[in-house]
């Protein structure tokens, strides 16, 4: 028997039962590893601000400027109490108006730490109602849309999953790689949309979350689109879903990677799913619509799947294509066949206005920013310079019109038809115009400062504002017994930063001048869209456009 020889010396790898391919791997795990350990340890007691007191984000004493309509609710009333109304009311406000959106900016850990959201499009939901009850009284009331993402932030101090724009630093990002956490909620903070006689909140993602609008509570468990019919399974669909008035069909469309899919969802039952069709996938937050077509824009600018995974923030996912002018589909609401293309200069807007058909051409209106100010555009909405009374840019009410829809069969350019050069955001028009030649548009003004009115065959506006104010989205209700587009009335959620008070302002319509305000018991921060809700739009088949 031979004896047993000693094991030979191998200075590159210690632990000779390890080959050298694997020993590199551990040690490149070990790597990652320590390096999670420290990033982790970094965020968690190094980058986030002690918290003296709740006072800090929502206090009489702590806020100024704009800062106090971007400040954290943090009083919540579940049972609804009646408000100071100053002025009189119109005689025929009566129903339900809804205002939801961002509503928690800070959540204070469970470490004692302040954790605040980075964008706005983040901020946790919160619902506020205004109710005009029939004795000429005002009742208001508010409720939490989503604890869950909240909770998940007290407990771990940073924001659940993929965000809009929470940054990341390169270890979060890591460590996220190897975290097995808790649900924590849908943060649908953008629209409020009725479909078959229940009302959700919508974003840009493919979910719905119903809500009850006597008691404002939320569902718990959220849908999607494939809960209507399950052809309808893409991951995102558009926050600005519309409806026609004159059929009862709520329209939206389903999209993945470029495949969209159309459809109308009547309140009798029916689906309508239109043929799908794929183009270059891009970022979509409104469409457009006419009697009898569908327009779907398509902007020079998506989310990039491979970054978004990554990142998990759609802002820096975002991507442009580069050199490729913006493009509108005109698509047939009876076949869903595209009838038509037209190109337009690069750019993008968050919020259409209208459509309506002249003839054979379609005129389209939205609120248009170049392309080169896409970045900007998105970095301005950011928390800390909302609340420091930065710059940020709104969109250009622009004009465009589609010649001869049924007989262009080659891509064809089109130009903007008007050069106002008023800017605006938040539009909204008089809810029977829609799909029509209308002439009044409303909208924010700068620094969120002003509302204003534009004649959109003039240019002409008119201002309501008054000093020490700020505004969120007007919403317009019209007076039954006068048949004119103006004659109605717009609310709006105001707040003063002198006297850190909020209130629902009540704006004649014709002259931009104030009618009433209803104070509501603590500041409301400043949200995102708005509905008004007629008392028979409860029990009927009556509908509105949001």
């Amino acid at each position: 028997m031979e004896p047993i020889k000693p094991m030979e010396s191998n200075t590159s790898n210690t632990f000779n039962f390890v080959d050298e391919e694997t020993m590199q791997k551990l040690q490149i795990a070990f790597g990652v590893t320590v390096a999670s350990i420290i990033g982790y340890t970094y965020y968690k007691y190094f980058t986030q601000s002690d918290v003296k007191s709740v006072d800090m984000y929502q206090g009489s004493d702590q806020l100024n400027g704009r800062h106090v309509a971007f400040s954290t609710c943090i009083n919540y009333v579940d049972e609804p109490v009646y408000v100071e109304v100053e002025g009189g009311l119109p005689y025929f406000l009566e129903g339900n108006y809804l205002k939801g959106g961002a509503g928690v900016y800070d959540v204070v850990t469970d470490s004692g730490q302040l954790f605040t959201v980075d964008h706005w499009f983040d901020g946790i939901s919160v619902m506020h109602k205004f109710e005009f009850c029939t004795n000429g009284a005002v009742k208001y009331s508010n409720k939490k849309m989503n604890k869950e993402t909240e909770r998940y932030i007290k407990k771990y101090g940073r924001w659940p999953g993929i965000s809009f724009g929470e940054k990341r630093t390169l270890f979060q990002r890591i460590i996220d790689l190897f975290s097995l956490r808790e649900k924590a909620g849908n943060n649908l903070n953008v629209t409020i949309k009725r479909i078959r006689n229940k009302f959700y909140n919508l974003t840009d993602t493919n979910k719905l979350q119903e809500f009850d609008v006597g008691t404002l509570k939320p569902k718990k468990e959220c849908i999607d689109y494939s809960h209507f019919d399950p052809e309808l399974n893409g991951t995102s669909s558009c926050a600005h879903g519309l409806r026609d008035l004159n059929t009862g069909e709520y329209i939206n469309f389903s999209q993945f990677g470029g495949k969209y899919k159309y459809f109308s969802l009547n309140d009798d039952g029916s689906v309508k799913v239109y043929p799908e069709f794929t183009i270059r996938s891009t970022y979509n937050h409104s469409f457009l619509m006419t009697e009898n077509y569908i327009i779907h824009t398509s902007w020079p600018f998506y989310v990039s799947l491979p970054k978004l995974l990554w990142r998990k923030n759609v802002e820096e996912a975002f991507k442009r294509y580069e050199g490729e002018p913006s493009k509108f589909y005109v698509i047939s609401r009876e076949t869903g066949e595209i009838v038509s293309t037209y190109a337009f200069k690069p750019g993008f807007a968050f919020h259409t206005i209208n459509a309506f058909e002249l003839g054979e051409d379609i005129v389209l209106d939205f609120l248009f920013y170049e392309a080169d100010d896409f970045s900007s555009v998105i970095e301005g909405l950011h928390v800390d310079n909302l609340r420091s009374n930065g710059e940020f840019k709104l969109g250009e009410y622009t004009r465009c019109v589609l010649p001869n829809i049924l007989t262009t069969t080659e891509e064809k350019m089109v130009e903007p038809t008007n050069n106002y050069g008023t800017l605006l955001e938040l539009p909204a028009i008089n809810i029977d115009y829609h799909l029509k030649d209308y002439t009044y548009v409303y909208g924010i003004g700068e620094g969120f400062e002003s509302i204003v009115k534009l004649d959109t065959n003039t240019g002409e506006t008119l201002v309501f504002n008054e000093e020490y104010q700020v505004y969120g989205e007007p919403k317009y209700v019209p007076d039954p017994e006068i048949d004119t587009e103006d004659g109605g009335v717009l609310l709006s959620l105001g707040t003063c930063t002198k006297t850190k008070r909020s209130y629902l302002v009540i704006i004649d319509a014709v002259h931009m001048e104030l009618i009433a305000k209803c104070y509501a018991p603590s500041i409301i921060p400043m949200g995102f869209h708005a509905k008004f809700i007629h008392p028979e739009e409860l029990d009927s088949t009556y509908m509105l456009l949001s």
